[in-house]
């Protein structure tokens, strides 16, 4: 065994001395009830008391407003999710042309893929929280059908349209 061979096998065994001490640690204070609300409520405080004190930091460099506004909101209450709910503003079963955006067509061999409302669909595949059924793709336009005899064409729209540009 070389040189580095033992310092990585030693490495190892402190990180793993290390790791078993402290699960063994947090199992004795769970036991003895010394975490919970009361740690949470410190743990709590002490990220207050920092993010007031870099507040105060701050108060003596001249941001803009849009820096402020910045702080502002990373201060206040985040959302549950980082994550954007993409089909949220989509209404299931409505059939009127403006809820549907087709943005994007890709071919591989005989395979054809639409890119509607943000997603890749195939032919036959339902339209995410609608009731709506992929029956074509061409490169121009996509034709979506559901019950009842709806069908809708959706045409490409192209990044000169989305910007109003003729």
């Amino acid at each position: 065994m070389n040189k580095r061979e033992r310092i990585l096998v030693v490495a190892m065994s402190v990180a793993l001395v290390a790791g078993g001490l402290s699960v063994v640690s947090d199992l004795s204070k769970r036991k003895s009830g010394k975490t919970g609300k009361a740690g949470s409520r410190t743990l709590d405080l002490g990220v207050q008391a920092f993010a007031d004190t870099q507040r105060a930091a701050l108060s003596a460099v001249r941001l803009t407003p849009g820096e402020k506004s910045a702080l502002d909101r990373a201060a206040g209450p985040w959302a549950e999710s980082p994550f954007i709910d993409r089909v949220g503003g989509i209404r299931a079963g409505a059939g009127a042309v403006s809820e549907f955006r087709y943005t994007g067509f890709m071919q591989f061999g005989e395979s054809r893929l639409a890119i509607v409302n943000g997603r890749e669909y195939r032919t036959g595949e339902t339209i995410t929280a609608t009731d709506f059924i992929v029956e074509t793709i061409e490169p121009s336009q996509v034709i979506l059908v559901a019950g009842k005899g709806r069908r809708v064409t959706v045409p490409l729209q192209t990044a000169n349209a989305r910007r109003n540009i003729p």
